[in-house]
């Protein structure tokens, strides 16, 4: 059998235009042709951009303040509308997530800070800028993080449970006496004593033994002392009798009245609190920084207030309080000649000449020793 000799038609070299530094990838052109039929150009990946940058500032981005590691500093607001349930040892749980988040912002910042900072800038002076930036950063933590939203939520959901859901308000007047939750209450009581009441027993035992040191440490000292401490101090205080209770739950039993409240009372200020987190968190993280940057950053020099050309006062983040320091230009492609491969000349491959019997197309290759093979087989590569 004889084929037509087939020339391939000759294709441009692929071209690789500057980086545009807005856009992580760069474009790959040329005509490219499978089987006869052209394609477009593709995307290459040269890390030019590779995320997207915070609010106040590219050079200030940060895994734990732009990404979704930053809902672990809302474990306090967790522990907050937890209340209901967990009493001060949700909060105390809460908080310690939030606290060890912290300290991981600022042990990884501070550090990048410094290492980053202008050659020309001695080590004293490193030294004083990343405190500047460490005082910065904590203060946007203690009050973003650790203060206002768990003080607000707290608040709102301890509000909600004494007077909306209370025993004594109207709702839990209403909710206590209502027929159809007494009958369904009624109906699950079994189930609630004999695997509800085991099941947080046990887990109140287990809460119990693993803050015992925590208590034993408490008990020795001053509850006027302990309430010094900031956040934990009246946490730990109540401490003791927390566990207590937790301690209690082996001898608890349910009754009617008391699984309503659990299963229907209580759950209205936790869901409040869950309504309440993507409220404040966010919004109260850029009135933080907003505030900082008209207040302690100009005192600090991070920022500098400037006049715009209309006259407004602004407040713009100074370019020389690290130093003087090159910008970092974006990765691009290598200027050097494409190398001719399969890549940029598919069509340069022999063609494919019809087989003797169409059925064989579908499950067979043409092979350069010229026969016939089921794909997958070593000769067919």
């Amino acid at each position: 059998m004889t084929f037509p000799n087939i020339t391939p038609k000759p294709e441009p070299l692929a071209q690789r235009p500057e980086t545009n530094a807005a856009s992580p990838f760069s474009a790959v052109t040329g005509t490219h042709f499978t089987h006869g039929k052209p394609y477009q150009t593709r995307l290459q990946y040269t890390g030019a951009a590779s995320h997207k940058p915070h609010e106040h500032g590219n050079e200030d981005a940060s895994i734990w303040r732009d990404t979704a590691l930053r809902y672990l500093g809302y474990a306090d607001e967790v522990g907050e509308f937890m209340g209901p349930y967990l009493g001060g040892l949700g909060k105390m749980l809460g908080y310690g997530i939030s606290s060890v988040y912290v300290l991981a912002d600022m042990s990884t910042t501070l550090p990048k800070k410094y290492h980053d900072a202008s050659p020309e800038l001695n080590r004293w002076q490193k030294t004083k800028k990343t405190g500047a930036e460490a005082l910065d950063l904590g203060l946007f933590h203690y009050v973003a993080t650790l203060l206002v939203p768990p003080l607000l939520i707290g608040k709102g959901a301890h509000w909600v449970d004494k007077y909306v859901t209370a025993d004594k308000t109207w709702y839990g007047q209403k909710v206590q006496n209502s027929p159809r939750l007494n009958a369904f209450a009624r109906k699950r009581l079994p189930w609630a004593n004999q695997q509800l009441q085991p099941f947080l027993a046990k887990r109140g035992q287990g809460i119990a033994r693993l803050m015992a040191p925590i208590e034993r440490w408490v008990s020795k000292k001053n509850p006027d002392t302990l309430k010094r401490i900031p956040i934990f101090g009246q946490l730990l205080t109540e401490l003791p009798a927390d566990l207590a209770a937790m301690r209690g739950l082996k001898d608890f039993k349910f009754d009617e009245q008391k699984l309503i409240r659990l299963l229907v009372q209580k759950p209205i200020p936790v869901g409040i609190g869950i309504g309440l987190v993507p409220l404040i968190a966010h919004p109260f993280d850029m009135l933080m920084l907003k505030i900082q940057d008209w207040t302690i950053r100009p005192l600090l020099g991070k920022n500098k207030l400037v006049r715009d050309p209309q006259g407004r006062l602004k407040s713009v983040k100074n370019p020389t309080f690290w130093g003087h320091r090159p910008p970092v230009q974006p990765t691009t492609a290598p200027s050097v000649p494409a190398v001719p491969t399969m890549a940029y000349f598919p069509s340069a491959v022999k063609p494919r000449p019809t087989p003797p019997f169409p059925h064989q197309a579908r499950f067979g290759v043409y092979p350069p020793t010229g026969h016939w093979m089921y794909p997958g087989s070593p000769s067919s590569f």
